[in-house]
């Protein structure tokens, strides 16, 4: 709407919407730079102490990171922001996911990268009257990036920001670097401001009506903007220029390399797997029916036909890899105590999961069909719901990670939205209504219907700025969290294939796209149940046993 050709697009810290973003601008034809706000450690990642710029007073947590903004050239450079996001979570976090200057040499190849905000390292010497100090941490980037580097200058009406951009069209020239234009968009409409504003009260526990809260200086000025307010900033006409041609040096064409680097099967390494996944199946299937493989063709016939057919449906597809792969982990977690439940959902009609251990159904007995499951007629990939105990499941993970080992394993990651209720409860909280207030606002929902809560679409009381700003709350996302089933396991590091993070930097990998994400990126999901009712069964069991 606003005619851009072209948008930049980095979330603080996390690439998280890397993916979306990239669909929504091939869908609109906008071409966008796909990018991270990375958390910059000034002293390294090893240190945990703050440094003499902790002083300034809207400096977050005190000098302990700053901000620097890199951007993907080609499929190279994004691999290489998924590495570095990696590697912020799983040896940088301190507060926040954390990169230093070793990382960023690293891991440059394909990175274009500005000097940051009014957060970065160059501002911050600069605001403290030490433009030799910018200078140098220029330098040091420059030597890294060379003309892949931007001095980074942004116009928000914030108290001193003209005096730091003065510094820094100084600082660029002695450096020689480029000036590059961007802007600090935190909503799309200069009109959602007010509703931004609000938000920042929810997170931050504050009202409107506080004095001293949390607040963006410079008014209303982070909306993302038309090309003729970036013109009409008081920067140097190279600073705008700039901005266009910077997207003539990004090869978006290769972004899909990355972006869908074609499908991987899990894998055990085991050299002809469609071969090694036939011999164990004839010999699950004679377990099955107390019989030695070599005479299941005399006695179960109607058997061995129905595991030929399926068995070249799973082969056909590409497919052996991911049953010989779930065959072994089932098998050794068993070894191991884990209690399994028989099977659900369309694989039950999977002959070959039968004669594995994977589930527990006789597809034949049960007159159920492998089509339901896997057809050669509609491209699906298999999908098979694993239940297993819920005090168990995270143990069930643990051997995932050992087998196919640490980097090749992670659980897929979800988002938290604002409902209704909650978004009426935060509405009336941040205009100084009283908990019984938002209750009685709350009570204007009716209840969920198949467990399906109601939307404001439902609402039934006073539309009134409660109800109006509740609207403008629900859907917004306000948690990254884990999905309460899905894994993925690669035959490759999932390190440079998509974006993950690590809660406070421990655990395991949490993909950073979701399921849908995940699945559309080439990497096979699968769904490790955790059923309470198989807990009280082991529970049980093992009662009887004392």
């Amino acid at each position: 709407e606003l005619g851009i050709a072209g948008v930049g697009f980095a979330d603080h810290g996390t690439l998280s919407g890397a993916y979306q973003q990239w669909r929504g601008g091939l869908k609109h034809g906008v071409k966008v730079a796909i990018g991270c706000e990375f958390y910059f450690a000034p002293e390294g990642i090893s240190s945990r102490e703050s440094v003499e710029w902790g002083l300034l007073e809207d400096r977050a947590a005190p000098g302990r990171y700053t901000h620097m903004c890199l951007y993907a050239m080609n499929a190279e450079g994004l691999r290489n922001l998924y590495l570095l996001q990696a590697d912020a979570n799983e040896h940088g976090f301190y507060y926040k996911p954390r990169v230093d200057i070793d990382m960023l040499r690293e891991h440059s190849e394909g990175v274009i990268a500005t000097t940051g905000c009014m957060g970065s390292v160059t501002s911050t010497w600069i605001r403290l009257g030490r433009e030799d100090m910018a200078i140098a941490h220029a330098l040091d980037l420059k030597d890294i990036y060379g003309d892949r580097l931007y001095a980074e200058v942004m116009v928000h009406g914030v108290e001193g920001e003209e005096e730091l951009n003065a510094g820094i069209v100084r600082m660029a020239e002695v450096a020689g670097i480029p000036l590059l234009q961007t802007m600090d968009a935190h909503y799309v409409d200069q009109k959602d401001h007010d509703t931004h504003d609000s938000f920042l009260c929810c997170q931050t526990g504050a009202t409107k009506d506080q004095v001293k809260r949390f607040r963006f200086s410079g008014e209303d000025n982070y909306h993302l903007k038309s090309y003729e307010e970036m013109v009409g900033a008081y920067l140097p006409e190279e600073a705008t220029i700039n901005s266009a041609l910077l997207f003539d040096r990004i090869d978006f064409d290769s972004y899909e390399q990355a972006m869908n680097p074609g499908l991987l099967m899990p894998t055990t390494g085991v050299p002809n797997e469609d071969r090694v996944l036939r011999e164990i199946s004839f010999a699950g299937m004679g377990e099955r029916l107390n019989c030695y493989p070599e005479d299941l063709q005399d006695e179960f016939p109607e058997y061995v036909s129905r595991l030929d057919a399926d068995l070249k449906i799973i082969i056909d597809g590409g497919y052996a890899g991911y049953f010989v792969a779930l065959e072994k982990l089932m098998t050794h977690a068993r070894k191991n105590g884990i209690i399994f439940g028989p099977g659900r959902g369309s694989s039950s009609g999977c002959l070959p999961a039968w004669a594995l251990g994977i589930t527990n159904v006789d597809s034949i007995k049960h007159k159920l069909i492998m089509e339901r499951f896997l057809n050669p007629k509609r491209l699906s990939l298999p999908d098979i719901d694993t239940d297993v105990a819920e005090h168990q499941r995270q143990e069930y993970i643990e051997m995932a990670r050992e087998m196919f080992g640490e980097h090749n394993v992670a659980t897929i990651g979800t988002f938290g939205t604002i409902g209704a209720k909650a978004a009426l409860e935060k509405a009336a909280k941040v205009l100084g209504y009283s908990f019984e207030d938002a209750g009685w606002y709350k009570s204007h929902l009716p209840g969920a219907v198949f467990g399906v809560a109601a939307g404001l679409d439902k609402y039934t009381g006073p539309e009134d700025e409660v109800y109006k700003l509740a609207c403008e709350f629900e859907g917004l996302i306000q948690t990254q969290s884990q999905h309460a089933a899905g894994i993925i396991i690669s035959p490759v590091d999932l390190r440079g294939r998509i974006p993950l993070w690590k809660k406070a930097g421990k655990g395991g990998w949490v993909t950073s796209f979701v399921a849908e994400e995940v699945e559309a990126t080439g990497n096979v999901k699968m769904d490790f149940l955790g059923l309470s009712n198989l807990t009280i069964l082991d529970t049980a069991m093992l009662m009887m046993v004392k």
